[in-house]
């Protein structure tokens, strides 16, 4: 009986390391399909990109960064449906991820949801008091539904969260614009044009009535 549970141990050792060299080439597979996928979805191929991101979650169904990435790519061809469905799946997975629920109200957005897309933004929001996007996202379904004081306090704070994203300024400024104060509109919109500002275009204000 000795001799045979010294004749174990290595049988033992070898299984622990082939379980673990089987685990490891899982996870070099597993990051290949992940950088193929990025670089697929960075070129706008999503077909391709949801096949590898597909890959990622077979191997590793109980990471959310799979089904995320492949709901982006859902999204961003614009099958809405799929893309919900993986945030989705992605919150269940790790409901604390602020960013799958702004991901997810942008679907919603889309769709033309406008009050689940609302929920899911405030939901980022109340995870995360400093995502100046999701404050943004939320400002622009506000402007989208002529809610523009709630959409300028929005825009606002996420302003006041990074103050080097043009695009805040550009969409303050239309809210300014349709609620008719065309003077802070302006004063918004100039803002453009300041060194700053992160901004990758410049812009010459249009001509407003009255000016000389």
């Amino acid at each position: 009986m000795r001799a045979r549970s010294y004749f174990l141990i290595p049988v033992f050792i070898l299984i622990v390391l082939s379980l673990f060299a089987a685990d490891t080439f899982a996870g070099l597979v597993d990051d290949q399909a992940m950088a193929k996928g990025d670089d697929y979805y960075k070129k706008m191929k999503y077909d391709q990109a949801i096949l590898e991101f597909g890959k990622v979650i077979a191997l590793a169904p109980r990471d959310s960064s799979g089904y995320v990435n492949r709901g982006l790519a859902y999204r961003a061809k614009g099958d809405f449906d799929k893309a919900i469905a993986d945030f989705d799946k992605a919150l269940e997975i790790d409901p604390s991820d602020h960013t799958v629920y702004n991901d997810r109200g942008k679907a919603y957005e889309y769709k033309g949801y406008l009050i689940k897309a609302l929920s899911d933004f405030s939901k980022a929001i109340k995870i995360n008091t400093r995502y100046a996007q999701a404050y943004y996202n939320r400002g622009l379904v506000y402007q989208k539904k002529s809610h523009y004081e709630q959409a300028i306090a929005d825009y606002n704070k996420a302003i006041a969260i990074n103050p080097r994203e043009y695009i805040f300024y550009l969409s303050r400024g239309v809210a300014y614009y349709y609620q008719g104060n065309l003077e802070k509109a302006i004063e918004d919109w100039s803002r453009l044009n300041r060194k700053d500002v992160q901004s990758p275009v410049r812009i010459k204000i249009p001509f407003v009535a009255g000016d000389k």
